[in-house]
């Protein structure tokens, strides 16, 4: 469990200031504030404050047909 939650504000390593927009089990998808990109996370940790994930996939703007959860 990662215990993110839809409006977290998290420390990553591409950011200090990732929003999470959606968090279900093991998987995430986050917000970069800085670089204004996406990222699908997939085996997120929350460790020590700081979030990371296993396999991401990155996006520039969110494809309509994203099925992610």
């Amino acid at each position: 469990m990662t215990n993110l939650f839809t409006g977290d504000l998290v420390k990553t390593a591409i950011s200090n200031q990732t929003l999470v927009l959606k968090a279900e089990g093991e998987n995430a998808l986050l917000f970069d504030l800085k670089d204004k990109k996406y990222v699908f996370a997939k085996g997120v940790e929350n460790q020590n404050g700081c979030v990371f994930w296993l396999q991401g996939e990155y996006f520039n703007q969110l494809p309509l047909d994203l099925n992610l959860f």
